[in-house]
């Protein structure tokens, strides 16, 4: 799996387009405002959505590029099929042990680059449905 990038960002208004672009991919996926710090970890994600930076935190910024990532990919495999695309996250998938993709990136980074590398094998593979 690659890395993200996005850790290295120190420019403010760099780190305030990663956070309105995740603010977007959340609304698209339809996340409540708790979950949504959760998997960034931040405590207020309100800040976010009224167009404050991203932290410059590595491991939020870690997490910020990782989902971006897996909100890419799913672009990139769904196109316009956005129900499929935006549900993706709450399916259960036997490779995750049962889990949505969601409930895994709950626990933490390394559930977040699971995740992502599960989509990115699939979206390779041909098959992500």
């Amino acid at each position: 799996m690659p890395e993200t990038l996005v850790p290295g960002l120190t420019s403010k208004e760099a780190r305030a387009a990663l956070a309105a672009a995740l603010c977007a991919a959340f609304d698209r996926w339809g996340l409540p405002p708790d979950k949504q710090s959760a998997l960034l970890r931040v405590p207020d994600i309100s800040a976010l959505r009224r167009g404050e930076p991203l932290p410059e935190n590595a491991d939020t910024l870690a997490r910020a590029g990782h989902l971006l990532a897996i909100d890419r990919a799913l672009k990139k495999h769904y196109g316009d099929r956005a129900v499929l695309r935006d549900a993706w996250l709450l399916f259960s998938y036997p490779e995750l042990g049962g889990q949505s993709p969601l409930a895994l990136m709950l626990t933490g980074i390394d559930g977040i680059k699971r995740v992502r590398v599960l989509l990115e094998s699939q979206l390779q593979s041909g098959h992500a449905d």
